[in-house]
């Protein structure tokens, strides 16, 4: 009788050990799916800081290539106004010297 009680306290206690050995096990097992878990949403948020840093750069970037855009085609555009208002300058002055001089003709002609 004190043999089958130490036969089954040796056999509840390697069963013990099995499963305490098991949830050993599972729970390293955890952990390290956790620690890898961890690892892995640390890299994505430093890869999304990345991200939103260089998306800002070529923002700033974009908007200060559009303003040079901007400034330049408004000095172009300026500059054919410019160019438009002279030669209509010309034009104008081309056509009084021209009425004035076929006033003198007429003028010569009339003496």
């Amino acid at each position: 009788m004190l043999s089958d009680s130490n036969a089954l306290k040796a056999s509840t206690t390697q069963g013990n050990k099995g499963e305490l050995e098991s949830l050993i096990e599972e729970h390293d097992f955890q952990k390290m799916t956790t620690e890898s878990y961890q690892y892995m949403l640390k890299r994505m948020k430093a890869d999304l800081i990345s991200s939103q840093l260089r998306s800002q750069e070529l923002k700033d970037s974009f908007k200060s290539k559009s303003d040079i855009l901007s400034d330049e085609s408004d000095k172009q555009r300026r500059a054919k106004q410019e160019r438009i208002q002279a030669k209509m300058k010309l034009d104008k002055i081309m056509m009084e010297i021209e009425m004035d001089q076929r006033e003198r003709q007429e003028r010569i002609q009339s003496l």
